[in-house]
């Protein structure tokens, strides 16, 4: 699952016009194209925006061959806030499969 969603960053990241072009047809295909559905902004121009910006947000995560990649000190900096009143020991790597989320070697 999450090769697949990585390999279809990539090609968005590669060709984020076809990208827009397969989020219409997906909208046409789930009815949400229709003129009663408010959550997409009915604009090709803003949605290649959109795709851009997330893209470039997906960017952020490449390392070595991979997107994705989890950086373990944001990681465990987070788990630190959300896990508040426990040890280092219990926060540290907390919940990170390295084998999913890091650059193969």
């Amino acid at each position: 699952f999450c090769e697949a969603t990585f390999d279809g960053w990539e090609q968005v990241i590669r060709n984020p016009k076809e990208a827009v072009e397969m989020v219409k047809e997906a909208q046409k295909m789930l009815g949400l194209d229709d003129e009663s559905n408010d959550h997409w902004h009915p604009s090709d121009d803003f949605m290649l925006e959109m795709t851009e910006k997330c893209g470039d947000y997906v960017k952020g995560t490449f390392e070595g061959d991979r997107y994705g990649v989890i950086d373990k000190k944001r990681w465990d900096e987070a788990n630190g806030w959300l896990l508040q009143g426990k040890s280092e020991g219990e926060i540290d790597g907390f919940g990170l499969d390295a084998a999913v989320w890091q650059p193969s070697h």
